[in-house]
C-alpha cells in the first residue's frame, strides 16, 4: 500500500505492478521486450512514468542534460552492479563518477585519432577478406544471411584491435563459438540486472545449468585472451589492451589489477563486436528497402575516392565530403539503436530534483528511454520512415528534427568510449561494400517482422537478413 499510495513517486503514472515490485521489470527484461514495453508505456501514460518502486523513466529530451549531460555527475544505478559477480568492475560497470573518470582516461588513450589511424589499416584488411567472400557469394546467386557475415567481421575486428589476435571468423566462414556465449550471457545479465539486489545471491540460486555453463565459458574466454596478451606484452603491435597495460607501467599507482583487466576484456569483447554488427546490419536493412536512398549512397561511395589508393577513413567522417553516408548511418542508428533502453542513473542531488513540476527524491533511479525518444514524432517527423535527408542541412527536408533527442551512444561522461571506432568501422564497411557490390533483399522477406521480432537485452538482437548480392557493373 505504501508504494502505491504514499511513496513520493506516486504522482508519476504507470503500471501498478511496476510500482509495487521490480519483479515485473525482470519478467519484461527476460522476454527481451523492454524497449517495446516502455515505448508503449510512454505512449499510454506520457513522458514521465514510474517503472519501479523507486524508479522513473523519462521520454523528454529537455531533461537529457540533467540526467545524462556532460555536467551531470549522477552515478550509474544498481543495474550496472557487478552483473557477473566479478571481483572488480569494468569501465561499463563502474558506478561512481570519479573512479569512472579515471578509468575512462585510460581507455581514451587507447582510442586517440593516432591509434584509430592504426586500427583503420586492420579494419581495411578484414573488410577486404569480407569482400573476397562476397565475391564468392555473388557467383552463386543464392540468398545468404548478411547478419552472419557482419557478425564475423565485427568479431574479427574486435579481436585484432583489442588484443592483436586473429579469430579468423571471416576466413573460416564460421561463427566463433564465443558469439553464442555472448548472446546467452547478455540475456541472463540484462534480466537479473533489473533486480540487482539478487546478484550477490546468484551463485546460490537454482538457475538453468546451461546458462550457468555459458556464463563460466564467457568469463573464461575473456580471461584467456587477457593472459595471452600479457604474455605477449613485449609486442610492438598497437592494440587497446597494450595501452591499458602500458598505463600501469608508466604509473604503478594507476595500474589495473588482473581482475580489473579481466573485466575490461569481457567488456570490449561485447561492446567491440555485438553493438557494431547491429548497426551495420541495420544500415543495409534500411537501404535495401529504400531504393532512392540506396542509389544516392552508392553514387557517393563511388565518387568520394577516385581510386583505392586515396582511401582515408577520416574523409568518410566529414559531413561535407560524405554527407549522405553519415546521414544514412545516423538514420539507421536512430531507427534501430544498438542500445535501445535507458541508461540507469541515480539522483544524488541533495534534496532531489524536479521533473515536470514533480519532486523526484534523492536516491531515485532515473533514465531517459532512447528508443522512445528516437521514435517520437515531436522530435523526428515520420519517425518510422528512413529519411537520411533529415540529417543534411539544405536538403529540402521539412519537419521536426531534434538532434538533441538522438542518443545512440548515450551522452555525457558515461557515453560510449568506442563510438568513434565503431563509426569508422561502419563507414568503411558501407563504402567498400557498396562500391563493388549491389544488395537486394531475398524474396519472401517480412520487413515488418524484422522490426517486431527484435529483442533487447544489453543490446538489440539481430534478426536474419537474407540478401542476394551481385557485383556492380
Amino acid at each position: 500500500l505504501y508504494r502505491l499510495y504514499f511513496n513520493p513517486l506516486r504522482k508519476f503514472p504507470g503500471d501498478n505492478l511496476a510500482a509495487v515490485s521490480k519483479w515485473h521489470a525482470y519478467n519484461v527484461a527476460r522476454s527481451g521486450q523492454t524497449h517495446h514495453y516502455l515505448n508503449k508505456q510512454h505512449a499510454k501514460y506520457g513522458d514521465y512514468i514510474r517503472v519501479g518502486p523507486n524508479e522513473i523513466s523519462v521520454a523528454d529530451p529537455e531533461y537529457l542534460p540533467v540526467i545524462h549531460g556532460a555536467r551531470s555527475k549522477f552515478p550509474k544505478g544498481p543495474w550496472y552492479f557487478k552483473q557477473l559477480n566479478e571481483p572488480d568492475p569494468s569501465l561499463f560497470s563502474i558506478q561512481e563518477y570519479h573512479p569512472h573518470k579515471m578509468r575512462r582516461k585510460m581507455w581514451d588513450a587507447a582510442l586517440t585519432p593516432r591509434a584509430l589511424k592504426v586500427y583503420e589499416g586492420r579494419i581495411l584488411e578484414l573488410v577486404d577478406i569480407l569482400l573476397d567472400n562476397f565475391d564468392k557469394l555473388s557467383h552463386s546467386g543464392e540468398p545468404f544471411d548478411l547478419v552472419r557475415w557482419v557478425e564475423y567481421l565485427g568479431f574479427d575486428v574486435m579481436g585484432k584491435i583489442a588484443f592483436g589476435v586473429e579469430f579468423n571468423s571471416l576466413k573460416d566462414a564460421r561463427t566463433h563459438f564465443y558469439v553464442r556465449y555472448i548472446h546467452s550471457v547478455l540475456e541472463y545479465v540484462a534480466s537479473l540486472a533489473s533486480i540487482s539486489w539478487v546478484m550477490p545471491l546468484v551463485a546460490l540460486m537454482p538457475l538453468d545449468q546451461g546458462r550457468r555453463k555459458d556464463t563460466a565459458a564467457f568469463m573464461k574466454f575473456g580471461d584467456e585472451q587477457l593472459e595471452k596478451r600479457i604474455e605477449d606484452s613485449g609486442s610492438k603491435e598497437v592494440d587497446a589492451f597494450g595501452f591499458l597495460l602500458k598505463a600501469g607501467e608508466k604509473n604503478p599507482k594507476t595500474a589495473l589489477s588482473k581482475q580489473c583487466l579481466a573485466a575490461e576484456s569481457r567488456m570490449i569483447i561485447v561492446g567491440g563486436s555485438d553493438t557494431t554488427t547491429v548497426a551495420m546490419a541495420s544500415c543495409i536493412y534500411w537501404l535495401v528497402h529504400n531504393k532512392n536512398a540506396y542509389m544516392k549512397l552508392k553514387q557517393e561511395c563511388l565518387d568520394i575516392f577516385k581510386s583505392e589508393d586515396e582511401f582515408d577513413s577520416t574523409v568518410l567522417g566529414d559531413p561535407i565530403r560524405a554527407p549522405y553516408l553519415n546521414a544514412c548511418i545516423n538514420e539507421a542508428l536512430r531507427l534501430l539503436p544498438p542500445g535501445p533502453n535507458g541508461m540507469q542513473r541515480v539522483v544524488d542531488t541533495p534534496g532531489g530534483i524536479v521533473i515536470d513540476g514533480r519532486h523526484v527524491p534523492e536516491g531515485t533511479k532515473i533514465s531517459v528511454h532512447g528508443w522512445t525518444l528516437h521514435h517520437d514524432p515531436r522530435s523526428f517527423e515520420k519517425p518510422w520512415d528512413f529519411i537520411p535527408e533529415r540529417w543534411i542541412e539544405g536538403s529540402g527536408f521539412e519537419g521536426a528534427h531534434n538532434i538533441s533527442a538522438f542518443i545512440p551512444f548515450s551522452q555525457g561522461v558515461y557515453a560510449c568510449v568506442g563510438r568513434h571506432l565503431a563509426l569508422m568501422e561502419i563507414r568503411i564497411f558501407l563504402v567498400k561494400s557498396l562500391r563493388y557490390y549491389d544488395f537486394r533483399i531475398a524474396p519472401g522477406f517480412n520487413k515488418k517482422a524484422y522490426i517486431d521480432n527484435t529483442e533487447s537485452y544489453l543490446t538489440l538482437t539481430k534478426e536474419p537478413l537474407p540478401v542476394i548480392i551481385t557485383k556492380s557493373e
